[in-house]
């Protein structure tokens, strides 16, 4: 808890920053961005943002880096009432690559919030993933929704995310 306080108040700001910028640049075409370090992709009842700059170009980057936002964005969830279904720690065998961990949480609107769907329009269930790389971040951010369900459009979900001022929990 203690690096996660200080990395709170050193280096969050220009890592959400960063994240927030490479965002914008694919959400409203503002810049050019490599393929490599930020992508949005768009299915039927599935968006998801996958951030994977280089350790080297976010400045005082560690491999805590991804794991800390992921709690960031939780925490941000959290606070609009969203509740942690669940989070965990996985080790996968990537063919070719070999043995990845990832870690994710898992958050769904909470229940009295679906029943009032038609009062409060929610983001759909949201998972939040990391991957530690040797060379870079991986984060990758996804909203789930029904067919059918009143949903939030994606990027306002990722401006509360990368807008929002850091709190301490």
């Amino acid at each position: 808890m203690e690096r996660y306080q200080l990395w709170l108040t050193h280096d969050f700001p220009s890592h959400l920053a960063q994240c927030q910028s490479d965002f914008e640049k694919i959400a409203f075409s503002t810049g050019p961005i490599s393929d490599k370090e930020a992508s949005i992709k768009r299915f039927e009842s599935q968006t998801y943002f996958i951030w994977s700059p280089t350790f080297k170009a976010l400045q005082n980057a560690t491999i805590d880096t991804g794991s800390f936002l992921m709690d960031y964005f939780a925490n941000i969830l959290r606070q609009h009432r969203y509740v942690l279904h669940h989070s965990d720690w996985r080790n996968v065998n990537v063919e070719g690559i070999g043995a990845m961990e990832f870690a994710r949480h898992y958050l769904k609107p909470a229940y009295q919030m679906r029943l009032e769907e038609s009062k409060e329009v929610h983001y759909g269930n949201i998972f939040i993933e990391y991957t530690p790389m040797l060379t870079r971040l991986f984060l990758k951010i996804t909203a789930n929704h029904y067919p059918g369900e009143q949903v939030h459009r994606f990027e306002k979900l990722l401006q509360l995310l990368l807008t929002h001022p850091a709190t301490k929990s």
